[in-house]
């Protein structure tokens, strides 16, 4: 029984989630944190490989 507390928990969670706007639902640290390091990991590789 206690796996569909669960499901119903995780629905109700998934329901919230998807009627937050756009701008809420996302960890916008985390996707600037990615882009600096991806930009990095690009740097590097264009002065290694023009270099």
């Amino acid at each position: 029984m206690g796996w569909r507390a669960w499901d119903a928990y995780e629905c109700d969670a998934q329901a919230r989630r998807r009627t937050l706007p756009w701008r809420e639902r996302y960890n916008w640290r985390g996707i600037a944190a990615l882009a600096l390091i991806a930009v990095l990991v690009s740097l590097f590789i264009w002065v290694s490989v023009a270099g």
